[in-house]
């Protein structure tokens, strides 16, 4: 049997049913979704995690350039999306970062880098064993490559707007966001 200390401030009386008395002022009881902001101490080795990512992986095979799915993800990521990434309470800016990769029966992953002029695509054809080719500049803060970033999306749908690729691959897609989120910690 577990037993866990409550603080005497904490305690309540119950009501017949079995119910807290003051269960409606405690948003812990009533509320479905409550957060609670974690101390250094409930962390691992009382060690602060890292920020979160962000992989935006965009299909651009035929079917999504010509329905104009991709033009309209770009879009969205460039003029809305990027503005209102979670931050904490009270913080100016977001510390979630973000990173780019493109599909079709390949995976092209972009290095966003904010030193760069233009964004560069490394292509990995090899879905068999898949890596991530690059660690430094594939995950980046947004406000401080946004210019990298606002290229990028702005290239995306002219790069892919002739392909006639319509075989895509999603697996694989999904294992290398994984790896690139594992090898970015």
């Amino acid at each position: 049997e577990a037993a866990t200390d409550v603080p005497n401030e904490y305690f309540n009386h119950l009501d017949h049913s079995g119910r807290r008395m003051d269960w409606y002022q405690r948003p812990e009881l009533c509320i479905g979704s409550y957060e609670i902001l974690a101390t250094k101490q409930y962390c691992k080795d009382e060690k602060w995690p890292e920020p979160p990512a962000f992989i935006f992986m965009i299909d651009v095979s035929y079917n999504s350039v010509r329905s104009g799915l991709v033009e309209y993800i770009c879009h969205i990521l460039k003029n809305d999306l990027l503005d209102y990434l979670p931050k904490d309470r009270n913080a100016e800016t977001s510390t979630v970062r973000v990173g780019f990769a493109t599909f079709d029966k390949k995976i092209h992953f972009y290095n966003i880098k904010s030193t760069l002029g233009q964004p560069q695509m490394m292509v990995v054809s090899d879905i068999e064993d898949i890596f991530v080719p690059l660690l430094d500049g594939f995950l980046c803060l947004p406000q401080t490559s946004r210019g990298v970033i606002n290229s990028l999306l702005d290239q995306i749908p002219q790069t892919f707007a002739n392909t006639q690729e319509t075989e895509t691959i999603l697996a694989p897609v999904i294992q290398s966001g994984i790896q690139a989120l594992k090898v970015s910690l």
